[in-house]
């Protein structure tokens, strides 16, 4: 027997099932999940959307990512030839390992009752506090 294990470069091509469509499905079902915690803690449901909004979209950011990276032979062999600086487009890694934390800060300021405004200007402070070094330090990759 073999201690080698090929990764199979082919494990999406010619299937229904995408690391893009997986990371919808689970951004949506977030939302949804969000949702329904801000229901029934909160009594407001619209809060826990946008929270579950930020975290899905972080995670459909992310997700297809990680998931190519493995037959791409890791995530600096996803960088393009220009990349340029961290800040001259979306750093799609940075911005989808920010999101999630921007929006559990906004469901927690749920918890000690500030004004849902207050809140989305906390949590968005959080994301972009979040977002700067991360785009310094994570390789830019790109999906093709």
């Amino acid at each position: 027997m073999s201690d080698v294990h090929e990764p199979n470069t082919a494990q999406f091509e010619d299937g229904p099932i995408t690391p893009e469509r997986i990371a919808a499905a689970v951004g949506l079902v977030d939302i949804g999940v969000f949702a329904v915690l801000g229901h029934f803690l909160f009594e407001d449901p619209a809060i826990g959307a946008l929270a579950g909004l930020f975290v899905g979209g972080g995670i459909y950011l992310f997700l297809p990512l990680f998931m190519w990276a493995e037959p791409n032979d890791g995530l600096e062999n996803m960088v393009p030839e220009n990349g340029g600086g961290p800040f001259r487009s979306l750093h799609r890694l940075a911005a989808g390992m920010a999101l999630p934390p921007a929006g559990i800060v906004l469901f927690t300021t749920q918890f000690v009752e500030l004004d849902p405004f207050f809140g989305l200007a906390v949590a968005l402070l959080a994301g972009v506090g979040l977002y700067v070094p991360l785009a310094w330090l994570l390789p830019n990759a790109q999906l093709e």
